[in-house]
């Protein structure tokens, strides 16, 4: 099981135990300590951790920080434990008095189990910044968390490299809200900077005021380009739609093993072999995608499963696990879903006279998302949005919807 795997155990874990947790005492035991444990460091050798620390400021009267974690004999990183789901917030100082009091700490994490907040000291060497580096949610685990974490190891421990990322998360973060600022409300220097090749005479505040709207929309389109452009070229690297599928319903043609593509044959967790790329495709037993079709009322359309690939596709781009998805195909239904049939993303539907898909967001999500690419109708019937569709491809002008659906689910499984 690598790092990644045992973070993700540990987060259900997490899930599971919060609930019952009363007491700071028991937040330590039940939630941090098997933190602790998975970063590397033995909690039962004081070479390593030593709870309620206090060699550096012992002179103020019962400061004592809840853990402190040593690599190469040096105190490197300090924890300081608070109640589950209590709010971290007010307890910066107190944390911080430790950092400062410690000049060779580089890390301090403060802590209630479920939330974490990394410091550092990247304004003034040795006082640990106001503000965290990183808050990072075990229940909500981040590519960025990740990456931190694993520097954290002690395996992979090095204070110049954990600075250096804790830098640029910070900048980076910075310089995404200046952008996204600019770009939802672009500044006068800004447009006459974009206007400038355009309009050729003198551009005075008249002609901003003028160019205003026009930049802010050509922003809105090329932003919508941008984004259909990726989602596209992982089409045609991960697909064999090569021309508009119409939408059909023919439940006699079953899918077979071979739309299936060998890298999800090879990435299946249900294939036991040391090197899968030897079987041939006819000798695969069962695929994920076939244990879902055995558990579905009717057998799945290819249509159907073509607009699952283009889900799978969108979904890629945004780093969420394929293994996540599921499908259920019935009579004139095909329900696309996030981890259980409950929790459904998209539910494409047949009629006589169309075909389209429902997914459960008000229609005003659909406008803003979507604008005028496809037709779509408050559906009478449901709490959603019926959208038309004419062919499968569509499927890739729902993207923002799909990936907003999958966020909305994810936040309502964690409960943040």
């Amino acid at each position: 099981m690598n790092f990644k795997e045992q973070l993700e155990q540990l987060s259900q874990q997490v899930a599971e135990r919060k609930n019952h947790v009363v007491n700071e005492e028991m937040t330590k035991q039940s939630l941090i300590i098997p933190f602790i444990q998975l970063l590397g460091y033995d909690i039962f050798n004081p070479l390593e951790v030593r709870p309620e620390y206090s060699a550096d400021f012992a002179k103020k009267k019962g400061a004592r920080v809840d853990y402190a974690i040593f690599n190469d004999n040096d105190a490197s990183i300090f924890i300081e434990a608070k109640t589950v789901n209590e709010s971290l917030e007010k307890y910066n100082s107190q944390l911080a008095y430790y950092f400062n009091a410690t000049h060779q700490l580089k890390l301090a994490i403060l802590t209630n189990g479920v939330e974490y907040y990394f410091f550092t000291d990247l304004n003034v060497t040795n006082v640990m910044d106001e503000s965290p580096f990183l808050r990072f949610n075990i229940l909500s685990i981040t590519d960025e968390s990740l990456k931190i974490l694993e520097q954290i190891r002690k395996q992979n421990f090095n204070t110049k490299l954990i600075s250096a990322l804790a830098e640029e998360l910070v900048y980076k973060k910075d310089l995404d809200t200046a952008i996204s600022r600019l770009l939802k409300d672009p500044n006068n220097d800004f447009i006459r900077f974009v206007i400038k090749d355009v309009f050729p005479t003198r551009i005075t505040a008249t002609v901003i005021d003028k160019f205003r709207p026009m930049v802010k929309k050509s922003i809105l389109d090329s932003i919508e380009m941008i984004y259909h452009e990726r989602v596209e070229g992982a089409t045609k690297q991960t697909s064999d739609l090569k021309t508009p599928t119409s939408l059909t319903r023919n439940r006699n043609k079953k899918p077979t093993v071979a739309q299936i593509t060998n890298e999800e044959i090879t990435s299946s967790d249900s294939i036991k072999t040391a090197n899968p790329t030897e079987l041939a495709i006819d000798e695969v037993a069962v695929t994920v995608e076939e244990q879902i079709i055995e558990q579905s009322s009717i057998e799945p359309s290819e249509t159907d499963m073509e607009v699952y690939q283009c889900v799978k596709n969108i979904l890629s781009l945004e780093k969420y696990d394929a293994a996540e998805l599921g499908f259920h195909a019935a009579p004139n239904c095909f329900n696309i879903y996030f981890k259980n049939t409950a929790d459904s993303i998209l539910k494409l539907y047949f009629t006589d006279s169309s075909s389209y898909i429902v997914i459960p967001l008000s229609i005003d999500d659909i406008a803003k998302r979507i604008g005028n690419l496809l037709r779509y109708e408050q559906d009478s019937n449901f709490n959603s949005t019926k959208i038309h569709i004419d062919n499968v491809q569509d499927t890739y002008k729902l993207a923002r919807l799909i990936i907003q659906r999958v966020k909305t689910l994810q936040t309502n499984s964690t409960g943040i």
